[in-house]
C-alpha cells in the first residue's frame, strides 16, 4: 500500500513537476540550464513584463468572451477558448502596461523638481524661524 493515497497522487505528482520545474529557474548560475536560458527567450521575457497585466485581464475577458458567443464553460473546446482570451488578455496586458503602468512608474521615479531659490514656508517649530514671543503654535 502507498503512503500517498489515489486521490493524493495526481496533485502530489503536480507539484512534484512545478518544484523541479521552478527550483531550477530561481537558484543556480543565471545564464545557465535548460530552463533559464527557455525563460531568456524574448517572447517569454516580453510576456513576463506584462504577466500580471495578463492575471488582471483574462478573467474578464473569459466574461464576455462567454456573453459575446452564448457559449459556457466546458461546452466549446479547451484550445478555442484558450487561443481567444490569451490573445485578448495579452493585447489588453500590453497596452495597459504602455499606457498606464509604464507612465505611472516613470512619475514615480521621476525626482522631485527643485527650483534654486525656493523659499517654501516652514511651520514654526519644524526647523524654520522661531515663532515671535508671546504668540502660541
Amino acid at each position: 500500500p502507498s503512503l500517498v493515497g489515489p486521490s493524493l497522487m495526481r496533485p502530489t505528482l503536480y507539484g512534484l513537476f512545478a518544484l523541479f520545474t521552478v527550483a531550477p529557474a530561481v537558484f543556480g548560475p543565471p545564464r545557465e540550464g535548460l530552463i533559464r536560458r527557455f525563460l531568456q527567450l524574448r517572447p517569454l521575457a516580453l510576456i513576463g513584463v506584462v504577466s500580471y497585466g495578463v492575471y488582471l485581464w483574462h478573467e474578464s475577458w473569459m466574461t464576455l468572451w462567454f456573453k459575446w458567443t452564448g457559449d459556457r464553460l466546458f461546452t466549446l473546446p479547451f484550445l478555442e477558448l484558450f487561443a481567444a482570451v490569451t490573445a485578448l488578455a495579452v493585447a489588453s496586458a500590453t497596452l495597459s502596461y504602455r499606457l498606464v503602468e509604464r507612465p505611472v512608474l516613470r512619475w514615480r521615479r521621476a525626482p522631485a523638481p527643485v527650483q534654486v531659490g525656493d523659499r517654501s514656508p516652514v511651520p514654526a517649530g519644524a526647523g524654520g524661524e522661531l515663532p515671535a514671543l508671546g504668540t502660541s503654535t
